[in-house]
């Protein structure tokens, strides 16, 4: 098969599904022929596999593994095609499980109760430990960037030549693939658990978050044009891993700590890369966009709470928001330390707000609010650590205090783990 010729689909989007399982097949064959050339007659004609030899059988689960994999990707990017098209034709209140379609259900049937029904709506998705997980977080990259490529190859523009490229570098992750090594041949470590769980914030949570509020919003101010812009539904991620006691007994005291201080670095590191983004796009300059004094002064106090504001003020001049982003980001960075996200959320505020007077709503709901969004729901700490233990082991620790003081001692321990308004520790 022409491989080039086999991700030409049509742009009607008719056969694009075969059309594509084709080109990953192609491409998995030629790695076979290329690495393990003697099962390659098997995957050609599966109901020969009875003859396979025990020295064969290993690679032919491998080709085998690989094309599952392959496969389910194919299949999901498929279906975002479908539901993109779904929406491109139909409208999005015709695609199956967005908000569109909700609130044109719930504005046909119970208008009057959409706004209570909203404010008491609270998702939290818990990440629960799975230490006999055999993927590496190698091989889940992996597969992400052959989905990026999936997506690049439904670009219509590609010349031929660009498009011959892309399928290149497609066949060289499917290949990175075979020799990767995609299973684990030991249980994974503790920590391994935790950056295995942070790294689905990494690759796809931390950006569908805010993308999920902003098709909310759209569908609001299609449905419901006259509710508040704020109003929205509270999600807030939750995890296991690091602290579930009661089910691994490596997770000591260290360990959750551990992977606490994990999640704060994670998550910080998300917030400073997308300020940075910001302050690297938003190149505004006061002396030509007219600022009402009242921003400039707002945008001032922010910079001046930054141990560096008189080194941002000599290196962007004139460019208050900069200056307030590199301020923002200096006191991610820790000088000083925001204590509160309350605290990052206003200063965030201020910048959107200063945007929208000038006219600016663009680059606001582009770089600013997305990164609002993220800190209202991550935080300092990516997710909240559920701390769980084993009913006995509080017992026996409730047992060894006298009855006359258990009550004082309970109200002890409560306080200790209760963070103070004040506290510098992000849980």
């Amino acid at each position: 098969m022409n491989v080039v010729r086999a991700c030409m689909v049509d742009c009607e989007g008719q056969d694009y599904a075969k059309s594509l399982r084709d080109l990953l097949w192609d491409l998995l064959f030629k790695t076979v022929m290329r690495r393990a050339p003697d099962i390659a007659a098997f995957l050609a004609s599966p109901r020969d596999i009875e003859s396979l030899q025990d020295s064969q059988i290993s690679d032919f689960l491998q080709a085998a593994n690989i094309w599952f994999q392959l496969k389910k990707i194919a299949d999901e990017n498929t279906a975002v095609r479908d539901r993109r098209n779904t929406e491109t034709m139909d409208g999005a209140e015709c695609v199956d499980g967005t908000f569109a379609q909700v609130m044109a259900k719930i504005a046909e049937h119970a208008p009057d109760q959409f706004e209570s029904a909203v404010a008491s709506l609270s998702v939290g998705p818990t990440l629960t430990a799975h230490p006999t997980e055999a993927k590496r977080i190698t091989i889940l990259e992996i597969h992400r960037r052959i989905y990026r490529h999936l997506v690049a190859l439904e670009t219509q523009r590609l010349t031929p030549r660009e498009r011959a490229n892309r399928v290149e570098d497609l066949r060289g992750e499917i290949d990175l693939l075979w020799l990767s090594g995609g299973l684990r041949l030991e249980r994974p470590s503790l920590s391994e658990e935790i950056e295995w769980g942070l790294q689905f914030f990494r690759d796809s949570l931390f950006d569908a978050t805010p993308q999920l509020f902003d098709q909310f919003l759209n569908g609001l101010e299609n449905t419901f044009p006259t509710q508040p812009r704020s109003l929205r539904p509270c999600i807030k991620f939750h995890s296991w891993i690091g602290g579930d006691r009661d089910g691994n007994p490596n997770v000591t005291v260290a360990a959750t700590k551990s992977a606490m201080a994990r999640g704060r670095d994670t998550a910080i590191t998300k917030h400073i890369d997308d300020l940075s983004r910001a302050a690297r796009h938003i190149s505004i300059s006061c002396d030509i966009a007219e600022l009402p004094d009242i921003h400039v002064q707002l945008l001032a106090s922010i910079t001046t709470r930054s141990d560096e504001f008189d080194a941002l003020i000599k290196r962007n001049p004139g460019e208050v928001f900069r200056q307030a982003i590199s301020a923002i980001i200096a006191r991610l960075e820790g000088r000083p330390l925001y204590t509160h996200t309350d605290e990052l959320v206003s200063d965030l505020h201020e910048i959107e707000n200063a945007l929208f007077a000038i006219g600016a709503q663009q680059l606001s709901n582009r770089y600013i609010r997305p990164v609002r969004w993220r800190v209202e729901v991550f935080g300092f700490r990516t997710t909240s650590l559920d701390i769980r233990q084993n009913s006995t082991v509080t017992t026996d620790v409730l047992a060894e205090i006298p009855a006359s003081n258990r009550p004082l001692a309970v109200a002890s321990i409560c306080q200790s783990i209760t963070p103070t308004p004040n506290s510098k520790i992000f849980f």
